[in-house]
């Protein structure tokens, strides 16, 4: 009964409903923009940046929930039910007695391939937080200490910090094909194999135009 009610819910009409309060939610909590923020600022980080204090600390905080918290409970979370979900559909196939040596083979790669998706999972989880969560503590500390005197150089010092670090949020989106190709050797013969195919197709193409050509 709990796998139909779930399957229940992998449906057309509650992606529906999801992706409508997906949009209502973001438009909601991005909603203060037209009030908070200003442009043309002369203040660093950005010319185009929340005017005061509670602005900041707001946007701030969605930030660190949005871009941090967030991304990384759901790649947990769906992340091992996937894992949970894949070993549940290998052991509910019963293997008869003609082909249990092959069976045995086909456990132990199943089991090499949860461990490659759970190791691909972790660093993914992991390299996002250490390229997100810097910026994300970095944009506290400046609106934490903004009434705070400091010098030109401490400033310039923010202000570099935080443009470099907003640049890692942008590797950060590039990473998953990186730690597939690194950490998985499935998505690597995959890869390799896509590779020899457009090789192949592109070499049949040639022999086809130059058959045709001398015709």
């Amino acid at each position: 009964c709990q796998n139909i009610q779930r399957r229940r819910l992998s449906s057309l009409k509650i992606a529906y409903y999801l992706i409508a309060i997906v949009i209502v939610f973001s438009i909601l909590i991005y909603a203060e923009i037209f009030y908070c923020n200003d442009a043309n600022l002369l203040i660093p980080p950005l010319p185009c940046y929340a005017k005061n204090y509670p602005c900041r600390l707001y946007n701030d905080f969605t930030f660190a929930l949005i871009f941090v918290v967030i991304p990384c409970l759901l790649m947990c979370i769906f992340g091992y039910l996937t894992i949970l979900n894949i070993r549940k559909l290998h052991r509910s196939v019963v293997p008869t007695s003609g082909i249990r040596t092959k069976n045995s083979k086909d456990t132990r790669n199943i089991k090499k391939s949860d461990r490659q998706l759970i190791q691909m999972l972790l660093i993914q989880v992991l390299l996002l937080t250490m390229f997100t969560l810097p910026i994300a503590i970095q944009r506290l500390y400046a609106t934490l200490t903004i009434n705070t005197v400091k010098s030109q150089l401490s400033l310039t010092i923010e202000n570099f910090l935080f443009q470099l670090l907003l640049s890692f949020t942008f590797i950060s989106m590039s990473i998953p094909f990186y730690v597939y190709l690194l950490t998985g050797t499935i998505f690597r013969q995959r890869l390799i194999a896509l590779f020899h195919n457009l090789v192949a197709v592109h070499r049949v193409q040639l022999e086809t135009s130059t058959i045709y050509n001398n015709n």
